[in-house]
């Protein structure tokens, strides 16, 4: 490939400047603030999430092995009130309160080293034990918190392959096609093993009409 290593240089003319006031300004420096545009938003938006990710830490961070061993039961229940109001769409918060005042207990009867346990450990504990229904919010919460990650990763990927699948070519495309597509090029692995031929056969069925003679 025939790319040129060199910047070549470009003759700027600032507002008002007379033609003798031009400057000389390096295509290369040019390339060089663009960069740093570049990492001042990647910073920022790693700030950004990081501390979002702390929060959300910080809301879950009261049902780990750790704490449920060395706090106190008051400070559990506060922890949960404080995480009910937040997830009250899927936590009863009164049932949580009461839940994880007696789990404290149970689980350290259940696991010896219970303070180096991580949330996921604790729900494997609720899952061995069969403790799902004695304590289903505390269950709850800990599956919000696990899967939390992949839908946020999720989400993040669907926008940035709409990026490449919706540009100037297709800005007209419906919703249910952009929809479609999205989900194929996410799943590609999945898609590139189907069977177009069958597919094409099932289809054929799905849509077949039939005439009344």
């Amino acid at each position: 490939m025939s790319i040129k290593s060199s910047f070549t240089l470009k003759i700027k003319k600032g507002k008002g400047m007379a033609g003798d006031e031009a400057q000389l300004i390096c295509a290369e420096k040019s390339f060089e603030l663009e960069c740093f545009k570049l990492y001042d938003r990647l910073i920022s938006e790693i700030k950004s999430r990081s501390d979002i990710y702390h929060t959300i830490s910080s809301d879950f961070s009261f049902l780990s092995g750790k704490a449920l061993n060395e706090s106190s039961v008051s400070y559990l229940k506060k922890c949960a009130a404080d995480f009910g109001a937040k997830y009250n769409r899927d936590i009863d918060t009164l049932k949580l309160e009461s839940e994880v005042a007696t789990f404290k207990f149970r689980v350290k009867e259940l696991v010896k080293n219970i303070s180096t346990d991580s949330h996921l450990d604790i729900l494997k504990v609720i899952s061995k034990y069969g403790l799902r229904n004695a304590y289903p919010n505390i269950e709850t919460a800990l599956r919000i918190f696990m899967t939390m990650s992949v839908r946020v990763a999720s989400c993040e990927l669907s926008f940035s392959k709409l990026k490449v699948i919706r540009n100037y070519l297709r800005s007209s495309m419906g919703e249910s096609r952009l929809s479609n597509l999205t989900i194929l090029s996410i799943e590609y692995e999945k898609a590139s093993k189907l069977d177009f031929n069958e597919v094409i056969d099932e289809f054929a069925l799905f849509t077949a009409r039939k005439l009344k003679l």
